[in-house]
This record gives structure tokens, sequence and C-alpha cells, in this order.
């Protein structure tokens, strides 16, 4: 699955993206955000649906974080997905930076550990904007037992984004996310 045709975007992306050639989507979206209707040209089957925040801290009770219950039902929609002979999947979250790309990264890495830098550099090179939440990523390094692989991929994929899109990471230090630049060392 490691080299399964993928793309990333955001939800003001997703009525040009979802074309036939979309076999699969996972689509990650804050709590009560309403029905996506771009979703509705797919069967249900083939889309996986998470609601929670995009957060890597509570900031209030109105947050809902990434947990391991989340990041395993990521894992195992990965593997449905994979088990169902994809031709293209279609990840996306509000924006399309950061939990979206974190999943990518989950689901792509899960069946070809060691090789998580090689489906970073993917990530890259297709959503240099990318910014992966990095709480979805401790959990998912957690639970597949990676040994802080994929919370480093996460890290050079963020590392790029800061490098080429400064204002970024600029952005970033000023919210609650802040850790997230801190952590590169910028």
């Amino acid at each position: 699955m490691r080299d399964l045709p993928f793309t990333i975007c955001g939800v003001d992306e997703l009525d040009q993206l979802v074309t036939p050639d979309i076999s699969h989507v996972i689509s990650i979206i804050d709590p009560g955000w309403p029905p996506l209707e771009a979703l509705s040209r797919l069967p249900d089957s083939r889309v996986h649906r998470f609601h929670f925040s995009d957060v890597i801290a509570a900031r209030d009770e109105s947050d809902r974080l990434p947990d391991a219950a989340a990041v395993r039902a990521i894992i195992a929609a990965g593997r449905t997905i994979r088990d169902d002979d994809p031709a293209h999947v279609l990840v996306h979250c509000q924006m399309g930076i950061s939990r979206s790309s974190a999943a990518t990264l989950i689901v792509l890495s899960e069946g070809h550990p060691g090789d998580e830098m090689a489906v970073a550099e993917r990530i890259m090179q297709r959503r240099p904007q990318a910014w992966p939440n990095s709480l979805m990523l401790q959990l998912a390094d957690a639970e597949l037992g990676r040994g802080g692989r994929l919370v480093e991929a996460g890290r050079a994929i963020r590392h790029q984004t800061a490098r080429s899109r400064p204002e970024f990471a600029d952005y970033i230090r000023s919210t609650h996310r802040k850790a997230e630049v801190d952590d590169l060392g910028l």
C-alpha cells in the first residue's frame, strides 16, 4: 500500500477532487461539521469518516483530541481499504494540512515497517504544505510499535514545510501547537 496513489486535500477541494478515479476516502473533520455533499458520490462503504479536532492538547472542553481509539480506527480503515484493492485514496481534513497528512503517513506506513521516511518523502512531494499532527503520529507510533519512526517521519515533513514556508511555521508558533515548531529547533 506504500505505493498506492493518494491525494491529500482540504474540504474546499473536495468538489473538484471526488471523481470516479477516487476509489476510497478517509475523511477527518471537526466534531459537529455538517455532512459533506461531495462524499455522497461514493458508496458509504468506501468512505471512512472520523470526527476530532486538529489539536495536540485540549484548549477547552469543546476540543475532541485525537486519541488511541481514533488512531486504531484509522489504521483499521487503512487495512480495510488495502483489502478492497484500492485504485486511488483521497485523504482529507478541514484544510488538507495536518490530520490528513498524519493519517496518510499512518495508513501508507502501516504495512511497511522501516519505510516511514520514504512515505514521508512522497507526502512532501504531493502536499508541500503538509504539517502532520504530532499527537496522531505519537499514538500511531505506539500502537504500531515503530520505536519513534513515525514521529521522526512527521518531524521531517514539518521541518521541510517550516523551511519552505517560514510564514506558516510562524503562524503555527503563534498557536497552541507551538511545541511542534519548538521541536524542530528552528
